[in-house]
């Protein structure tokens, strides 16, 4: 069980690390990484990236792609 406990609070830094690096470059760059992650990685970044972030990251996807990672979003 502390494993378990060990590796989730593991995974949740290193969530927040890339969502710190996802902040911190280009937009576009970052819309062209994230359409091509798995969509529950995906997921998780963009839930974790600031509101302004995330708008900004999204708004460089192709409408498709936006409009699927919303919808993804909305449904957590």
């Amino acid at each position: 069980m502390k494993n378990l406990e060990t590796k989730q609070v593991d995974q949740g830094e290193e969530i927040k690390k890339l969502t710190n690096s996802f902040v911190e470059m280009e937009a576009s760059n970052a819309a062209d990484i994230i359409v091509q992650m798995n969509e529950g990685n995906a997921v998780r970044i963009l839930s974790q990236l600031p509101d302004e972030a995330r708008g900004t990251i999204m708004s460089e996807m192709n409408p498709e792609n936006a409009a699927s990672f919303t919808n993804l979003l909305m449904n957590q």
